[in-house]
């Protein structure tokens, strides 16, 4: 059985053509699924090809070691003094012999404003800014490795040199950077000012940094727009980067590159919908598969409900990031946090010796056995010769029957995977040279059946084409005769439409002519294949059959040796008999070593078969707090700017999980010489890192720490920002979801949401050790200070909180899951965090962090500290809490609105005075009327009669609004008018009626005069 399954493994990976291609795509793409699964046999061909593939390492050499020998600088010096030294070695530079082994030092700045700029093609020695710039370069390119430099070797360095650059790329160019398009070598001590437009691979440094390369000390002060892999230093980093800085705005327009270079440029760009979305933008690397290592961002990066995958650091990062801060504020739609926008597991599989290795060193060691027992029974009579010689002779047969077996079983999988390769590539080729895209025309005839049948065999082909061709095995059965039959049934299909073309149409066209005899050479192939298929599988099973009989018959030849040996051994020496049974007690282990090699391919079949999800194929050890550097891993970094995301949002990471897409960043390493016996093993380990601000988020999935951790673990870190999910649910202070660990953390924070509230994990698994100062505001569902709920089967244990108003998990409180202390008792103690002994108020407005104010337990915040609320053209604004004395808690403050008033009135049920305008909510009108006037010394009277003297204010707690009035008078004789008392005595207004009601614009005025016109006839005017 376990030779069957060795078999069916080589079979397979021989089909597995490009298999590193195919390890990379570990699952596929299922948007809006709660779990990510992938089909059982998928898994086994992956665990298949993994026992075969490469091995790369998991621990990384230094960081500060960046200067390898390669990087030595020559004694050969050439000077570039102006543009045409510059130039020449532009000319030069196609071949890399010219450069290396020579430095180039610029001895002047250099301006190419109105000159046509050539990079430099390949740089294999160092080129020496000494300090200087070089300004107005302008490249505009549809060329990919693009750059001042556009490749640099391993031996080549840049060094000290600022460049001003403006750079634009085509609808499919990648590798541009602001330095080089590709390194391979040392960039240090460079900075780029200006901008750039590309499609993919964007940096201000590199666009791509590959494993040798190395970024040391530069700065990006320019401005990138990209559409994937976007970064501030390089957008693809394999090497390492150290001692960074970005303070570029990177993808920070609402207009993407995609439609700038179509609108703008007019590029027409035949792209996908998910392949011209904004993917994986970071300050310093869009995506890091090397080492990130004491770099900062100070750039703004994203823009808002844009941007997949934005980090402050890394849009995407699956190596190292150390000790690295974020000071920018970050936005993007999906996966947004201030160093890494999706962290994903580091997965690998180590080898050990399983029992087909152990059953060889059995025998190896019988055999020394034997070789003892030999010379001891040589004292012995010579009848037991003949017993020895027999054992021994049948050990060797063993032995070279084994090898013999391998060798040809070796020869024998060499000729199929090559048959194998042929046949499949002869498919391939037969199925890519067909023209897929070909569609009949029947003008002249009617045919309409026959045509949909011939559209519908094109597009079988082209998806069998496409399976061949991108290894994606879904739908290949499970054993080698089902595989054939398939093939087999394929030739059955092209056979029957074959017939249906030829006999829906009299006279056929030399297309449909010419798709047939394809149609007809596919089928003869896949027939072929049947046949091969099915012949190469009964010569594996008949050569099996052999090869086990004949080891069992070895075997038992020399079991039966033994009982002869043993039967006349009896009055043997006692030492003579004590090394016959070592090696009886040997025989048995190698018997044991055998059958366990059975079980074990037998169980680990069984365990991949029954394994729905990918991710139950790893173990999670992200629960380290090993600092070593190696990938997989956060440590020691720190956000310090406010995140806006819509959907997993996080002060470190958006989210740590697989990235699902169908070109995958991600690869799976191997270490030791593949076996049956391994461990699968993934990590994403955040250690001792801190947020420091606010996670503002429209929907699910937002957290201190992580939005969204299906994996890894979060160990020894802080969050002291506050997370305000507007419309979502799983917001916690160190993570809204944690599918694994998170211990010894702090988080003291304000939270805002709809359901799966925690001050440490909205839903967590394994909750150990953390401490929380937490205000939720307003009780709701699955809440608590430590956790809102748990996954099934989560364990919380040790942990601390001091809350006010939830209790510790899903609103209750369980003594050995956590314990509530007061506020002076939880911050007790050397080794808590001062960050975490301070409490923070912050204001919001309009989902924006207006002021944060840190204070002491306990203490007040002064009046003019308050920040104010902005008014809006319809509302007056005020803060949701008025009294900011003896603070005991964080504080989320928010600013709401109550609408202007747009009149006030006097208290009769019939009004009347009405005062129109602006005023503030519960604005009073309070009117004073003087009846009895001295219209002594009042001018301009000869003609009205004062009625009276009317004088009015206004009060509300907020005062008056300043601004023009309009009143409205009760007078229901119609005889009024209204005056104003000016320098040339008194003069009426303007006034108009509205039913019983005078009108008067009165302006800023609060005192005038009612009036009546004298005479006779005065009560007939209006």
């Amino acid at each position: 059985m376990n030779v069957i399954i060795i078999l069916v493994k080589k079979i397979i990976n021989t089909v597995l053509i490009n298999r590193n291609q195919f390890i990379n795509r570990l699952c596929v793409e299922k948007e809006n699924m709660q779990k990510k699964r992938i089909f059982k046999l998928t898994a086994f061909i992956v665990w298949i090809a993994l026992l075969f593939s490469n091995c790369n390492a998991f621990v990384y050499a230094g960081i500060k070691n960046t200067v390898s020998e390669d990087h030595i600088e020559s004694e050969t010096i050439i000077e570039i003094s102006d543009i045409k030294d510059f130039e020449e070695l532009t000319k030069k530079s196609v071949n890399e012999s010219y450069s290396l082994g020579k430095t180039f030092k610029l001895v002047n700045d250099l301006d190419f404003s109105g000159k046509k700029f050539i990079p430099i093609a390949l740089m294999a020695g160092v080129f020496d800014g000494n300090g200087h710039k070089i300004k107005g370069i302008s490249i505009s390119s549809n060329d990919s490795i693009n750059g001042v430099f556009r490749e640099l070797t391993k031996k080549g360095i840049v060094k000290d040199l600022m460049i001003y650059a403006d750079i634009c790329g085509g609808k499919e160019s990648e590798d541009i950077g602001g330095i080089a398009g590709e390194n391979n070598g040392l960039l240090i001590n460079c900075v780029f000012n200006g901008t750039i437009l590309s499609y993919r691979n964007t940096g201000g440094i590199a666009g791509h940094n590959g494993p040798s390369g190395n970024i040391v000390s530069c700065v990006n002060r320019g401005n990138i727009l990209s559409q994937r892999r976007t970064g501030g230093i390089t957008g693809f980093n394999e090497g390492k980067v150290v001692h960074s800085i970005n303070h570029g705005e990177i993808n920070r327009d609402s207009e993407t590159a995609h439609e700038i270079l179509r609108d703008k440029y007019g590029y027409e760009l035949e792209y996908k919908i998910k392949d011209i979305r904004v993917l994986m933008t970071g300050g310093i690397a869009g995506v890091n598969n090397g080492i990130i290592d004491e770099s900062e961002n100070y750039g703004k990066i994203g823009y808002s409900s844009l941007g997949y995958l934005t980090g402050g650091i890394a849009g995407y990062s699956r190596g190292y990031i150390g000790n690295s801060i974020n000071n920018g504020e970050i936005s993007g739609r999906k996966d947004t946090a201030g160093i890494a926008g999706l962290f994903e597991p580091y997965s690998m599989h180590v080898y050990e010796d399983d029992s087909f290795d152990k059953a060889g060193d059995e025998l190896d060691e019988l055999d020394v056995l034997l070789t003892e027992l030999n010379s001891l029974i040589a004292e012995e009579d010579q009848k037991f010769q003949n017993n020895l010689d027999a054992i021994r002779n049948e050990a060797d047969l063993l032995r070279a029957k084994i090898s013999e077996n391998k060798a040809y079983y070796r020869s024998k999988d060499d000729i199929t995977e090559k048959e194998l390769e042929g046949r499949l590539d002869n498919i391939r080729t037969t199925a890519d040279d067909m023209d897929l895209d070909f569609t009949l025309e029947f003008s002249s005839y009617q045919g309409t059946t026959a045509k949909e049948r011939v559209e519908i065999m094109a597009n079988l082909i082209k998806a069998l084409a496409s399976a061949i061709r991108n290894r994606s095995f879904v739908d290949v059965p499970e054993n080698l005769n089902k595989i054939a039959s398939n093939a087999s049934d394929m030739a059955k299909a092209i056979d029957q439409h074959i017939k249906e073309i030829k006999g829906a149409e009299k006279k056929l066209s030399k297309k449909t002519k010419k798709m047939i005899e394809s149609l007809e050479e596919l089928r003869d192939e896949f027939n072929e294949l049947d046949d091969y298929l099915r012949k190469s599988y009964d010569s594996y099973k008949c050569d099996l059959r052999n090869t086990s009989d004949d080891i069992n018959q070895n075997v038992e030849n020399i079991a039966a040796e033994m009982d002869a040996l043993n039967d006349g051994l009896k009055d043997s020496d006692s030492v003579l008999r004590k090394k016959t049974d070592e090696i009886s007690a040997k025989n048995r282990e190698l018997n044991d070593a055998v059958g366990d090699s059975f079980d074990e391919a037998k169980d680990l079949l069984e365990d991949i078969r029954e394994t729905d999800d990918i991710t139950e194929i790893f173990d999670d050890i992200s629960d380290n707090e090993d600092e070593t550097v190696s990938s997989g891993m956060i440590v020691k970094c720190r956000n310090n700017a406010n995140i806006y995301g819509d959907i997993n949002s996080g002060g470190i990471c958006g989210s740590v999980d697989y990235w699902y897409e169908t070109e995958s960043e991600t690869e799976i390493v191997s270490v030791g010489i593949p076996s049956l016996k391994y461990s699968s093993s993934k990590r994403a380990t955040i250690l001792e890192s801190e947020n420091y601000a606010d996670i503002i988020s429209r929907k699910n999935y937002s957290g201190g720490i992580a939005g969204r951790a299906e994996s890894g673990a979060m160990i020894s870190c802080g969050n002291y920002g506050n997370i305000i999910a507007e419309d979502g649910e799983y917001v916690g202070g160190i993570a809204g979801l944690s599918a694994f660990t998170i211990r010894n953390s702090y988080s003291v924070c304000s939270i805002s949401g709809n359901a799966e509230i925690g001050g440490i994990a909205g839903k967590g698994m394994n909750i150990e050790n953390n401490k929380a100062i937490v205000s939720i505001l307003g009780i709701k569902e699955h809440s608590g200070a430590i956790a809102g709920s748990l996954e099934k089967g989560g364990k919380v244990s040790g942990n601390e909180f001091c809350s006010n108003r939830v209790n510790a998990v899903n609103g209750r409180t369980d003594n050995k899951e956590a314990t509530e202390k007061r506020y002076k008792d939880i911050i007790s103690g050397n080794d808590i965090p001062e960050a975490f002994k301070k409490l923070m108020v912050t204001f919001v407005e309009d989902g924006n962090v207006v002021k944060r104010i840190k204070i002491d337990y306990g203490e007040s915040i002064r009046t003019v500290d308050i920040p104010s609320a902005h008014d809006t053209d319809e509302s007056m604004a005020y803060w949701s809490v008025s009294d900011f004395n003896s603070i005991s808690e964080n504080m989320l403050v928010e600013a709401r609105y109550k609408a202007y008033l747009t009149a006030v009135a006097t208290e009769e049920d019939e009004p009347e005075f009405i005062l129109e305008g602006k005023f503030y909510p519960g604005t009073e009108l309070l009117v004073r009327s003087e009846d009895e006037i001295d219209e002594a010394g009042i001018s301009g009277t000869s003609d009205y009669e004062i009625v009276s003297k009317i004088s009015f204010t206004t009060e509300s707690e907020y005062g008056m609004i300043p601004g023009k009035h309009k009143i409205r008078i009760l007078d229901e004789n119609k005889k009024d008018l209204l005056a104003f008392l000016s320098d040339n005595g008194l003069e009426t207004a303007d006034c108009s009626r509205d039913g019983k009601y005078l009108i008067a614009d009165i302006g800023d005025e609060t005192e005038f005069y009612i009036v009546r016109k004298k005479g006779f006839f005065s009560g007939l005017f209006s």
